[in-house]
């Protein structure tokens, strides 16, 4: 066999090789499902602050939201609406829920929220609901959803597939907005599962309501077991009582640079402007009149991002005796970016008891409250 009779089989053996991989490549692009298609793709997933969320519209979807989507409920966390829908400042009540899809084994027992039952390392999945019943003269609100597991933040996928620890959205008056998502992998055992949803994030209003109600953060909580094995939780909590306890202030919980007025009560934090790159010292008080002792978990959040508290660690506990007056004191650093910045705090009540909505006693009953927003200001 000649030389050119060679390498013309071997040219076209090359151009063969070529057309099939071009072929497979093709096929594949336009066999992927368009995402873009899905009405939950239209949710943002960019972290805060950002300067313009992307709006997006949906017509109302009828009595119940998720009937229309592709996954079966077990549960709807239902109304959690903040009552004071006249406060200036606040947007008015807003339904969030949570919906998760059939393989999840959902359980109920003894009237409490359900637990889910997972393999090793699956992700949890579902739908959450977010709908504004806005006051008069507010037509659209800026939210931000995010994720916790045992009280350490946890990373969100929606129909993009792309993760992400805060996801924002930007809803009208008359809008729903539908959030199919899954997170990261769970590792084995019990874990204490959070979806919060904080509202009115580019509001800087420093009033006193305004403020006030940005405490009243959204927060649903479930139980998850991980694995066929479950390994028992442990916590190491440490002991914040300080002194006696400030009457009228039962289970209160503020954030602010450690004052205490001398008639017992425990103001907003209202800081100073500060340089970039500044360190700000903070005291979350924490007064319990009830005659047990209490335990808790703190997390800290500046501008919707989880930070460190103590000691490299995202979440520390402790404990506060009965009768008694707890301090959790830290710092962070203030950002490099001028402008005006949110801090606020996450509290978990009893984080190794069960979640549940009929037990009378709040000694065992895992809860989740956040503090009132701080804005910071850097120069």
């Amino acid at each position: 066999m000649s030389l050119n009779i060679k390498k013309t089989m071997l040219t076209t053996l090359l151009a063969i090789i070529l057309i099939a991989v071009l072929g497979t490549i093709l096929f594949n692009l336009w066999s992927k499902p368009d995402l873009t298609k899905d009405a939950s793709s239209q949710i943002i997933n960019s972290s805060y602050p950002t300067d313009t969320p992307v709006a997006f519209s949906l017509p109302p979807l009828g009595p119940d939201p998720f009937a229309q989507l592709n996954a079966t409920a077990v549960d709807l966390n239902g109304y959690i609406a903040d009552q004071r829908t006249n406060a200036p400042g606040y947007s008015g009540s807003v339904i969030f829920g949570m919906r998760a899809t059939p393989e999840m084994h959902s359980k109920f027992a003894d009237g409490s929220l359900p637990s889910f039952w997972l393999a090793d390392n699956q992700p949890f999945s579902g739908v959450l609901l977010v709908e504004p019943d806005f006051a008069a003269g507010k037509d659209e609100g800026h939210y931000a959803v995010k994720a916790a597991l045992d009280g350490k933040e946890l990373e969100l996928a929606t129909s993009s597939n792309n993760f992400t620890n805060t996801v924002l959205l930007h809803i009208k008056r008359g809008e729903r907005a539908l959030l199919s998502f899954r997170t990261t992998a769970i590792p084995e055992g019990k874990h204490n599962l959070n979806f919060m949803l904080f509202g009115d994030i580019y509001n800087n209003d420093p009033g006193f309501q305004a403020r006030l109600s940005s405490a009243d953060t959204n927060i649903t909580s479930y139980e998850v077991y991980v694995g066929t094995t479950i390994p028992a939780r442990k916590v190491a909590f440490r002991d914040w009582s300080v002194t006696s306890n400030l009457p009228g202030n039962d289970n209160s919980f503020i954030v602010n640079e450690g004052r205490i007025d001398a008639d017992g009560g425990i103001p907003l934090w209202t800081p100073s402007p500060f340089e970039a790159a500044k360190k700000v010292e903070y005291t979350a008080i924490i007064n319990n009149s009830s005659s047990y002792d209490r335990e808790y978990c703190l997390s800290a959040l500046l501008d919707y991002q989880q930070i460190e508290t103590q000691n490299n660690n995202v979440v520390v506990c402790g404990i506060v005796r009965a009768n008694h007056l707890g301090k959790f004191k830290s710092s962070f650093l203030t950002p490099t970016q001028p402008g005006i910045h949110t801090f606020q705090m996450i509290r978990f009540e009893n984080p190794l008891n069960k979640t549940s909505y009929n037990n009378t006693s709040p000694r065992t009953t895992f809860s989740v409250r956040s503090s009132a927003r701080t804005l910071i200001q850097v120069k």
